[in-house]
C-alpha cells in the first residue's frame, strides 16, 4: 500500500486474499479509502482494534463495501468533531455526549 499509509496500516496481518490485495484494485478506491480511514483512525474510537481486526477479516467485495459504507459515517463523523465509538455488538456507533 505505497503511498497510502492508513490502508497499509489497517491491512496490517491481513490474508493474502483480501479484496484491497487484489492486483485489479483501482487505485482511485484505495485513495478514496484512504481518505475515509485516516480521520477514523486518528479519532481513535473505543473499540477500533476491534473494527481493525474485522477489516482483516474481509473476504468478499460486498463485505468491503458494506465495511467502506460504515467506516464513511465514522469519518464524516470525526471531520465535523462529533465523539463517537464502535458499538460492542450493534448499533455499529455509539455517539458521544
Amino acid at each position: 500500500m505505497q503511498g497510502r499509509p492508513m490502508l497499509a496500516k489497517w491491512l496490517a496481518g491481513a490474508h493474502a486474499g483480501h479484496p484491497l490485495l487484489r492486483a485489479d484494485m483501482p487505485d482511485w478506491f484505495l485513495d478514496t479509502l484512504e481518505l475515509i480511514v485516516a480521520p477514523v483512525d486518528a479519532a481513535e474510537p473505543l473499540r477500533l482494534p476491534t473494527k481493525m481486526k474485522a477489516f482483516h477479516t474481509l473476504t468478499t467485495d460486498a463485505e468491503l463495501l458494506e465495511q467502506r459504507a460504515e467506516l464513511l459515517i465514522g469519518s464524516m463523523l470525526a471531520r465535523v468533531g462529533v465523539p463517537f465509538e464502535f458499538g460492542k455488538d450493534h448499533p455499529d456507533y455509539v455517539l458521544g455526549d
